[in-house]
């Protein structure tokens, strides 16, 4: 009878303990990434961005083809000196599956298309972008917006040498120089009047970098 009883009790104390009965169970590998993209979120914020990729990086180690991962440690690898842009630019594209992340990661591409030279692609992301979103702010850095997509456009047409389309591009930026290509009395900017078309685009380009360009 005596032995009936404790196994009784030991029975119950198992029971109460599989109902929560103060035990704890770990965090689901769902929770850790969550809390570890909210922590690499806040220190990229904070333009801390060797940290914001730390915790990309353990996101990561948990979900290898995470998006939300490789979206953050793109980003963060991308506003920093000495960047590897082709890495950069794999990880945006493997990003892409998820249509939740797609603007940011257009917008993303964009810049480091243009930083690789590959103006026409650059060119375009900008386009499919700013079809969709035509106000476009980036999610985690609002100082980076479809006005700084217009000049990495603008700058990308213009080194594709196609200046109808940079110039396109600028008047979306402003509207205080008007050009006709086929009138060199009109390509002046400031009160100086430039040899060619494209001479006068490219010093109102750089107006507008200095304007507006955030990165």
């Amino acid at each position: 009878m005596k032995n009936l009883l404790i196994l009784s009790i030991a029975f119950l104390f198992i029971i109460s303990c599989g109902k929560g009965g103060g035990g704890t169970n770990p965090p689901t590998i769902e929770e850790q990434i969550l809390e570890n993209l909210n922590i690499a979120w806040t220190f990229f914020e904070q333009a801390q961005y060797d940290s914001s990729e730390y915790y990309f990086d353990r996101v990561l180690a948990l979900r290898t083809n995470e998006p939300r991962g490789q979206i953050g440690k793109g980003w963060s690898k991308l506003l920093v000196e000495d960047s590897d842009f082709s890495n950069i630019e794999t990880l945006f594209e493997s990003a892409m599956a998820d249509e939740n992340l797609k603007n940011d990661l257009m917008a993303g591409l964009a810049i480091v298309n243009n930083v690789q030279k590959k103006y026409g692609d650059a060119a375009d992301y900008v386009d499919q972008l700013l079809t969709a979103v035509s106000t476009y702010v980036f999610s985690h850095k609002t100082d980076i917006n479809y006005q700084d997509l217009l000049v990495i456009q603008a700058h990308s047409y213009f080194y594709n040498k196609q200046f109808d389309n940079a110039y396109e591009s600028i008047l979306e930026l402003t509207t205080d120089y008007i050009f006709d290509p086929a009138d060199k009395l009109s390509w002046v900017v400031d009160g100086d009047t430039y040899p060619s078309y494209e001479g006068a685009i490219s010093a109102v380009l750089a107006k507008v970098s200095d304007q507006y360009k955030s990165f």
